[in-house]
């Protein structure tokens, strides 16, 4: 050990199958590195940073979800990760992303931001949860951006309109 001589290491990953000498890197470590986060594998109190399972839903640009079982079941979190990737292998996640994207920008247009009367982050932020409930998880895709948007300014600018309950929102503003 009195070797080692890197001065910036990020990270230190302890994975041997010696739980003595583990624990003795660990140690050393400590006194050596003490701004070093040091990981002994399979044990979750000398392990402060975790790897989880990936689950990878809607391909490339879809939706990446962190699962993990802070070191106790790992084999576990990897069953579950399969699962959630076979469950929602059909659920258009790209599209939902970026009909959401696309909402969220419309909303936070500068014409929008100054003709709103206040803090518009928390009205707005209140809305898309609103909208995003109502369409739930299979329909977010079909967002009509453009007639919510409109909805938007009616009820929170023009104080015109109010909002429609949530199955009438997904009849009136989906394409």
């Amino acid at each position: 050990c009195e070797n080692i001589t890197f001065d910036e290491w990020s990270l230190i990953l302890i994975c041997i199958d010696d739980p003595g000498l583990s624990l003795k890197f660990y140690q050393y470590g400590t006194l050596k590195f003490p701004n070093v986060p040091l990981n002994i594998c399979d044990k979750p109190k000398l392990c402060p940073v975790y790897f989880g399972a990936v689950a990878k839903i809607g391909g490339p640009n879809g939706i990446d979800c962190m699962i993990s079982s802070n070191g106790k079941a790992p084999r576990f979190a990897a069953l579950l990760k399969k699962d959630i990737e076979k469950r929602y292998l059909e659920l258009d996640v790209e599209g939902s992303c970026n009909k959401i994207e696309t909402l969220r920008n419309l909303l936070k247009k500068k014409e929008i931001v100054e003709k709103f009367k206040g803090n518009i982050i928390p009205v707005r932020m209140k809305f898309l949860i609103y909208v995003t409930d109502a369409f739930d998880l299979f329909h977010c895709q079909k967002l009509d951006c453009i007639k919510l948007e409109k909805l938007f300014i009616d009820v929170y600018i023009n104080k015109t309109n109010e909002l429609p309950l949530p199955k009438d929102l997904v009849q009136n503003y989906s394409i």
